[in-house]
């Protein structure tokens, strides 16, 4: 059947009524498995399950949406991820709304696929820190928070600053309130992962609308994406200003997202720009529905360097 190696679809029809066949097919399949409509239609567990154990060479599992998978089935398909069976160690998982996952689940996973390095945990209500709590020594991208927001921009609460619209990227963007929104994660600024001192190789950081995160978390110098919109943070006291640098190890970051951070005050804002390295070459800053003022926008040249 190799003059059909072209014909997947095909081929994994026929695979469903052959045991055979449907390991040949499973041989020949890419290392990627994405369960398609999954917000639509959620399918048995157990078929989800079987599907992954038939790909021993899966490089990359995709179940976002997949919002009826329980956290007590987390630990079966942990351990069909650690299976000696499996040839090639997962390197890309996404749960992105699989509300119904816990912190242990989380860590099970990490545990089973300690060579993973893409994490999307997002729109996945409760979690917080202790979902971490386990080695992940190769993860370079990481995204957890809500990402749900109004779709209609909220303009009579703008700042009466005479801007109709700031936005570097994402122009009419509205701020995720947290409040209004069922089931919020529960990461806070001690967020960190188990494993070297200086923590994993991250490259990218996205930590959207996480209401305890009121300061900035532990930034390793590798970052080149860094996605705060959302979340609650603020600066220290006016006093303390001058010693605040949340940025200064950052000097491979190429994208900085912080709308709807309204709690940044454009002072705080103005500190946390000039703690950035000199040789840091921004790309994209997004500052849409913060405290900027025309003031900070005349002073922003001067503040960090774009490329």
């Amino acid at each position: 059947l190799s003059f059909l190696a072209e014909e997947q679809a095909f081929l994994m029809q026929l695979a469903e009524c052959c045991r055979s066949l449907r390991r040949y097919v499973a041989d020949r399949r890419s290392g990627s498995f994405r369960l398609v409509d999954a917000r639509v239609v959620s399918p048995p567990v157990v078929h989800v399950l079987r599907a992954v154990a038939e790909r021993p060479k899966l490089l990359q599992l995709d179940l976002s949406g997949f919002a009826a998978f329980p956290a007590g089935q987390a630990a079966k398909l942990a351990d069909v991820l650690a299976a000696p069976a499996r040839t090639h160690p997962l390197q890309v998982l996404r749960l992105r709304g699989c509300r119904l996952l816990s912190d242990t689940s989380i860590r099970r996973f990490l545990l089973s696929c300690p060579g993973l390095t893409t994490l999307d945990i997002a729109d996945i209500p409760k979690l917080s820190n202790a979902a971490l709590k386990a080695p992940a020594e190769k993860l370079g991208i990481f995204v957890a928070g809500t990402f749900t927001r109004p779709m209609v921009p909220q303009v009579d609460d703008r700042r009466q600053s005479g801007i109709q619209s700031i936005a570097v990227a994402g122009e009419g963007w509205a701020e995720t309130r947290t409040k209004e929104v069922a089931g919020t994660c529960k990461f806070s600024p001690c967020l960190q992962f188990q494993g070297p001192v200086s923590g994993p190789p991250l490259t990218h950081l996205v930590l959207a609308s996480c209401p305890d995160l009121s300061s900035l978390p532990f930034l390793p110098n590798t970052l080149k994406h860094l996605d705060f919109r959302g979340c609650p943070l603020s600066g220290p006291a006016e006093s303390n200003l001058g010693q605040w640098k949340p940025l200064s190890a950052c000097r491979h970051l190429e994208v900085l997202s912080l709308s709807g951070c309204r709690t940044l005050s454009a002072t705080a804002l103005s500190t946390m720009l000039q703690s950035l390295p000199s040789e840091t070459r921004l790309k994209v800053l997004d500052i849409s529905e913060t405290s900027v003022d025309i003031a900070f926008l005349r002073e922003l040249p001067t503040l960090c360097t774009y490329r």
